[in-house]
């Protein structure tokens, strides 16, 4: 492509939007990684320790990838969110331009 191209200017239809904002992705991220991430706290084998990080590190990965866009938060939102295993999260929307997101995550 040449000149300038800037896909911040382009409007996608409202079918490419998802019904949450970036706050509740960030959230459901952490869902399933969480839950390998006790499970590696709790295992004595240094093996099956590693084997539950990397799959943690991969279940992140999984739901950062999906077609919808998620709405954009606005300057002051916050958003909390408890895991079945018990982690809970707190996130907020402190910036839009650079678009920042402060998230602290308690595990059980």
């Amino acid at each position: 492509m040449k000149g300038e191209f800037n896909l911040t200017t382009v409007s996608l239809p409202i079918k490419a939007m998802d019904h949450n904002s970036i706050l509740q992705a960030m959230s459901t991220m952490g869902n399933v990684s969480s839950y390998y991430y006790t499970l590696a706290a709790l295992t004595e084998d240094p093996i099956e320790r590693m084997k539950m990080v990397v799959t943690a590190s991969i279940a992140y990965l999984e739901p950062t990838h999906h077609w919808n866009k998620p709405l954009n938060p606005i300057i002051g939102e916050t958003y909390q969110a408890e895991s079945p295993d018990g982690s809970t999260y707190f996130l907020e929307q402190v910036s839009h331009h650079p678009p920042i997101a402060y998230f602290v995550h308690y595990g059980p």
